[in-house]
């Protein structure tokens, strides 16, 4: 019965072109009734959105297992696995809710905390680019950066430009980790009440916690945004080898795709552009079309960050904010030539090669010794 308040209870009046018992169910569907009432078209989408979802799982762990064989800097390979883990999260979660509509909740709950903590684990990745937050400051000081960047100050051209350096460093690092923090905590309360039949996903108005929760998530969503696109704007010309705005797009649509586009498809609910279908009524058949365009657009999203975080080619190896290399990348680099050494298959000419040289240093170390003994007797 709780689980029942859940979703607004929201009625369609029967077409008159329709049969009499035909509307929208009432309370939250079992899994079995959408299994049952299932269309067609709906038992296609419900064998296609399980491979997808699978697809993408087996995607991140081969992702994985290339990550753990090449990337020998330990703080970057967990922080890169962390965040083409958001792909997988997104779909598994997004199809369990699909099947058991009851659980959606749940699941977006899950996702939604492991989105806020990708936001601060990318900001901590482009930091490491650079090496340390010291080098990021010296490649960085005396460079006045504009803060009227995306998403929300574009438009303040009014704004004063700002020193990204030991100042105000730390306070743009707080403004994404602040998200990391109080998202979560505002999602848990909202589970809380919940399961206390007081929150009503979808449920607009003065009194309703929906509202209040979504306002604040949304801010603190915005802000933590804001901050990495201060950082993304100050780190485009020090790290264009490392694709970092290819990078920081696919975070910009892991955000969009993830969370604005469940509050929009809200907004258009609630303008009623989205009728109810039995045994959904309008906010559970909102849920059932989030969990499917995630699947899909997770699909290609992740093939894309694949290509970006996985290979070589786009910085993930070398460190070092322009041309240059910091300690961490020689060491890397050292590794990675002692291991080909070590491979490199030895041959007969090598070994002639090797004689030969070492033939030459005999009778230079002759020359040496002779002059040496010259010397020293007079």
């Amino acid at each position: 019965m709780m689980l029942s308040m859940y979703f607004r209870v929201e009625t369609r009046q029967p077409r008159l072109d329709m049969a009499d018992n035909d509307s929208c169910g009432e309370s939250i569907p079992y899994s079995h009734e959408v299994l049952e009432s299932a269309s067609t078209a709906q038992i296609v989408l419900l064998v296609i959105t399980p491979i997808l979802a699978f697809t993408t799982t087996v995607l991140f762990i081969e992702s994985t297992y290339y990550i753990f064989k090449n990337i020998s800097i330990k703080v970057r390979r967990n922080r890169m696995i962390w965040l083409v883990g958001v792909y997988p999260v997104y779909s598994v979660t997004s199809c369990v809710g699909l099947f058991i509509p009851r659980s959606a909740m749940l699941t977006n709950f899950t996702a939604s905390i492991y989105l806020s903590i990708t936001l601060y684990m990318f900001l901590m990745l482009v930091i490491e680019y650079y090496g340390s937050t010291e080098e990021m400051h010296r490649a960085l000081d005396g460079k006045l950066i504009n803060v009227n960047t995306l998403p929300v100050m574009c438009c303040c051209v009014c704004l004063p430009t700002i020193n990204l350096g030991k100042h105000s460093s730390p306070w743009i690092k707080r403004l994404v980790l602040q998200n990391a923090i109080l998202r979560p905590t505002i999602l848990f309360i909202a589970v809380v009440l919940w399961v206390d039949g007081r929150y009503q996903p979808g449920k607009v108005g003065a009194n309703e916690p929906f509202l209040w929760l979504s306002a604040i998530s949304i801010i603190s969503t915005i802000t933590a945004m804001q901050g990495i696109g201060i950082i993304h704007t100050a780190s485009r010309e020090p790290l264009k080898n490392y694709k970092i705005t290819f990078k920081f797009m696919t975070i910009q649509m892991t955000l969009i795709f993830g969370n604005i586009q469940f509050g929009v498809l809200n907004i258009i609910s609630n303008l009623g552009a989205i009728p109810c279908q039995d045994p959904f009524d309008n906010t559970a058949r909102v849920y059932n079309i989030y969990n499917t365009f995630v699947i899909f657009e997770f699909f290609f999203i992740g093939i894309l960050s694949r290509i970006l975080f996985r290979t070589r080619r786009m910085g993930n190896l070398q460190q070092g904010h322009g041309s240059g290399q910091t300690s961490k990348d020689l060491e890397a680099a050292n590794e990675l030539n002692k291991y080909e050494v070590k491979e490199k298959p030895y041959s007969m000419a090598d070994s002639a090669s090797e004689v030969d040289s070492n033939d030459n240093k005999g009778v230079a170390n002759n020359g040496y010794n002779q002059s040496d003994s010259t010397k020293s007797h007079c």
